[in-house]
């Protein structure tokens, strides 16, 4: 049976960054350990998604209709259907007293929680901190291999599946 929008469905896809092949994000231990981007307190296995729901990108979510129980399929996303374009005017300039206030001494690579959002520290000089508000993925096109494993029928396993995302 094919999936149409709406559909109850347990999905297992990686990520990456499609010029370096980084490997960002995946249901699969195995991958994750590898990418070396496990982590203990996550459960990899297939995610429950209401196709069409935006549990995923909807560019993945509208390349999963058609698809039956078992098949895969690699996904280009790129970067505007993705996580969007850089936006130079995320990339912000902190007075360093603002993080002495709060007790921290910043460094580049270091992510840091503001008003802005999420944040990571570009460049420390001086006084000043460059901190990029983008998202890590912003500007970036994207592959995600998507394997549909199950289609969920069954009304009190859509449910329990609700429960997990």
């Amino acid at each position: 049976m094919a999936i149409k929008d709406g559909d109850f469905v347990r999905v297992n896809f990686t990520g990456k960054i499609k010029e370096n092949d980084e490997v960002f994000d995946t249901t699969y231990d195995e991958i994750a350990q590898e990418a070396e981007i496990f982590d203990e307190n996550k459960t990899y296995k297939p995610i429950p998604i209401v196709v069409g729901g935006n549990h995923l990108l909807p560019a993945i979510e509208k390349e999963i209709v058609g698809l039956e129980a078992g098949e895969r399929k690699t996904v280009e996303v790129n970067s505007d259907n993705g996580f969007g374009p850089r936006d130079p005017k995320a990339i912000q300039l902190i007075p360093m007293k603002e993080f002495k206030k709060q007790g921290m001494t910043p460094y580049p690579g270091m992510r840091i929680q503001a008003e802005g959002g999420e944040g990571r520290i570009l460049t420390v000089n001086g006084g000043r901190v460059k901190v990029d508000f983008n998202h890590p993925l912003a500007g970036k096109d994207l592959i995600y291999d998507v394997e549909v494993t199950e289609i969920i029928e069954d009304n009190e396993e859509k449910i329990k599946s609700m429960i997990e995302l």
